[in-house]
């Protein structure tokens, strides 16, 4: 009967070991830049919507494709350029027009490292705000 005591007493010690291994770091042990409101990285998918990207601003291999969603009732496309004004850069990167409720891809591979402007080039779409930013890295 002092068996069950003592086995009960193991199991809840290995259970608070488990709990303690998986708990999270919170410390930044690789520095900061003190710049905390940087681009999320590879996001899985960009959501396109009248007129938005989401996210808008993102962070993403070099080399890589992303993939992108078209959730509005619009076709939609992504072109990446160079620079900070999306209207003016020259274009390194663009995805075929994507109709609603389709998914496409932006081919990456061939853009260098670096901080660029996407926008949709649909007419009227990029000046309405379907603008934003990559950082390809």
């Amino acid at each position: 009967m002092r068996r069950r005591p003592l086995a009960m007493l193991l199991v809840l010690a290995a259970l608070s070991l488990i709990a303690a291994g998986c708990g999270g770091d919170d410390d930044d042990d690789g520095g900061s830049s003190g710049d905390e409101s940087s681009a999320p990285s590879d996001p899985e998918t960009i959501a396109m919507t009248e007129y938005a990207f989401d996210p808008a601003d993102f962070t993403i291999a070099a080399g890589s494709t992303q993939t992108l969603s078209n959730d509005g009732e619009l076709p939609h496309n992504m072109a990446v350029v160079e620079g900070d004004d999306p209207l003016a850069g020259e274009e390194v990167a663009s995805s075929e027009d994507i109709a609603p409720g389709e998914s496409g891809a932006l081919d990456l591979s061939d853009v260098d490292p670096g901080d660029y402007s996407v926008l949709c080039t649909i007419p009227g779409h990029a000046e309405d705000g379907m603008t934003g930013s990559i950082t390809v890295e």
